[in-house]
């Protein structure tokens, strides 16, 4: 069988949409005036964070334990070597972002509520230097996700539409 198993597949799409979501709420509150509105949206993205965090460690483990199928055989070697260092960057920028947005509220001395369930703890003291940096490293790994978020959709396009060899059909289980 040449697609992914139901549990990864249900993986890629719900983390999909929860990144993709959580990075159009970043790039929406930056330039906002902070109110309690906002605030809320803060507390929103802070949240919806730390589950992409958590399903992160939960996939890591999934993949683990259960192999992607192979790629297509018309694919080349040189694709296949990008597709996995692609798909590894995917990963680390999966780690990165929530990592960074909670040691940087850490650092700002902002809780990371969520849903108002449980606060995380602080993982950095209250710096107001580390909190600016990390401020940058947020935002500039969010601005380099979505480039490669971009790189995989398009990649995706080019093997369904245009080398017809059903990449599309591993990830959404029409194969």
């Amino acid at each position: 069988m040449n697609k992914y198993n139901l549990v990864s597949r249900i993986f890629h799409w719900t983390m999909a949409i929860a990144i993709i979501g959580t990075l159009a709420l970043g790039l929406y509150m930056a330039d906002l005036e902070f109110t309690p509105e906002v605030g809320e949206l803060y507390g929103y993205h802070k949240a919806t964070g730390v589950l992409i965090l958590l399903a992160f460690f939960l996939r890591i483990i999934w993949v683990y334990k259960h192999k992607a199928p192979p790629f297509p055989s018309s694919m080349k070697e040189c694709e296949k070597k990008l597709a996995t260092a692609a798909h590894r960057l995917l990963y680390f920028f999966m780690f990165l972002m929530p990592m960074s947005g909670w040691a940087m509220s850490s650092s700002g001395g902002y809780p990371v509520s969520v849903f108002g369930l449980f606060t995380l703890p602080s993982i950095v003291p209250k710096n107001k230097e580390l909190f600016d940096i990390l401020h940058e490293v947020h935002e500039y790994a969010g601005f380099a996700l979505i480039a490669l978020l971009v790189i995989h959709v398009a990649a995706v396009i080019y093997h369904q539409f245009v080398r017809k060899d059903n990449v599309l059909g591993r990830m959404t289980g029409r194969n």
